[in-house]
């Protein structure tokens, strides 16, 4: 059996510590597993009970029938070292571990994790853990986790696959997500990353039939070689990576450190480790949640340059064009003519002005090579009202201009909007969480102010 069927889609999963108060967290992964849709067996370990919400139940791992190829812990003490014996003489070949106090629990906690790390490695057992709320595939139907946002009825499945290094942002990223229609496929709680670590998991992501996009929250980096390698994999495999990095602030570091015991390094390094491996970073939770649909399918481009984005504003009848990057000129008598066109038109005619002068600018060269890499995301921004059937002809000028995707950039997402952007072809996007570097994307931004 392969390590991501055992870890993604196991047959027969045991919960060793499962309550039968429903209302317990150690009840939650039986009760989520049935409520959407599991079709494996699942058995409940638990020394005192006999039958477990509505389940026959056994003493332990050992006492429990065969087949088993998943189990998830949840009982403290001793307990997780009985459960990782009992593992190895079943031959069950994942074992996730939701029970805290290793090294998030300082010098002797992490002393103890190195243990269970050796003995895991003797006995062939694959660990998640320790400290994981588990992971979801929503695809399959699995619902391995202690997380309350499973309390859901139909989280929407996706093609979007989250790893976190914090179990309780799983959480927050599939709500929001769904808030938004977006749905989601793999979710994994990498926890203190004793042995299954983020660059394994994004390694088995690069090779999921169901994943094309691949989130990662992290509050440190413990493997930076295997986690470039997986990133190239999911980049030669056409799966972009995204990233939000905790602990840009002390404040953040402290944090990341008493969570899972995480030593969070130089933010500079980091970035300059997340750009080399083609590794997009985000500095806002909401572009984490948002950015999937605007980049599946796009590599990492391999400019000689720093990205640029091109935005065009008109005021009282005035267009002004700014190029962030220093040093690029966009060209006077390409700025001239859209002044002079935009002064000319109606306000009928305005919207299309500006869209076909800066499609021009796309057509004329100057940035030739970003259409070589694919660069083919119109950003629109609307400042106060704007007839929606202007907004019809500013998408369809951008199509028939070469732009795929045209993304609605607005001061608020109103949510009885996003519905009819939708319906029209739109990607409504808040402008506060328009990725910072637009490495993929050329944006086109029209901003109409009253």
């Amino acid at each position: 059996m392969s390590l991501a069927q055992a870890l993604f889609a196991p047959r027969a999963v045991a919960l060793v510590g499962a309550s039968g108060d429903a209302a317990k967290n150690t009840a939650r992964p039986q009760r989520y597993l049935k409520k959407h849709g599991y079709a494996g067996r699942v058995v409940p370990i638990n020394p005192t009970r006999a039958e477990v919400l509505g389940e026959r139940a056994y003493p332990s791992v050992a006492e429990a029938p065969d087949g088993i190829e998943h189990v998830f812990v949840m009982a403290g003490g001793e307990a997780v070292e009985q459960a990782l014996e009992d593992c190895g003489k079943r031959g069950v070949p994942v074992m996730s571990v939701y029970s805290d106090g290793f090294a998030d629990a300082g010098a002797e906690g992490a002393a103890r994790q190195a243990r269970l790390v050796a003995r895991a490695r003797e006995l062939g057992v694959r660990l998640l853990g320790p400290n994981s709320m588990g992971i979801v595939n929503l695809p399959g139907r699995v619902a391995l986790t202690v997380n309350a946002v499973l309390e859901m009825d139909a989280p929407p499945a996706g093609s979007t696959s989250i790893v976190s290094q914090s179990g309780t942002m799983l959480g927050t990223v599939l709500s929001r997500g769904a808030a938004r229609g977006l749905g989601f496929a793999k979710l994994v709680s990498l926890g203190n990353e004793a042995d299954l670590g983020a660059g394994e998991i994004v390694e088995l992501l690069a090779a999921d039939a169901d994943t094309r996009v691949i989130l990662l929250f992290l509050e440190t980096v413990r493997d930076a070689p295997r986690l470039a390698a997986a990133a190239r994999a999911a980049h030669a495999a056409g799966k972009p990576v995204v990233a939000y990095k905790l602990g840009r602030s002390a404040a953040g570091q402290a944090l990341a450190r008493s969570h899972t015991g995480a030593m969070a390094g130089s933010d500079a390094a980091m970035d300059a480790f997340f750009r080399d491996c083609g590794i997009l970073r985000v500095d806002m939770l909401e572009t984490l949640v948002e950015i999937a649909p605007l980049i599946a399918g796009r590599k990492p481009p391999q400019l000689a340059r720093a990205p640029r984005v091109t935005q065009h504003e008109h005021a009282d009848r005035e267009v002004d064009e700014e190029d962030p990057v220093p040093g690029q000129d966009v060209g006077e008598d390409a700025a001239e003519e859209h002044a002079d066109a935009a002064a000319a038109g109606g306000d009928e005619a305005d919207h299309a002005h500006r869209l076909h002068a800066l499609c021009r600018l796309r057509e004329e060269g100057h940035d030739q090579r970003e259409r070589d890499h694919g660069n083919d995301c119109a950003a629109e921004t609307l400042d106060g009202p704007c007839p929606h059937e202007e907004r019809l002809r500013a998408r369809n000028a951008a199509r028939e201009r070469g732009f795929r995707r045209v993304v609605v950039e607005t001061a608020s997402v109103l949510e009885d909007a996003i519905a009819l952007y939708r319906q029209n072809g739109f990607v409504p996007l808040e402008r506060a969480h328009l990725p910072r570097r637009c490495d993929q994307a050329y944006v086109l931004s029209l901003t109409t102010r009253q």
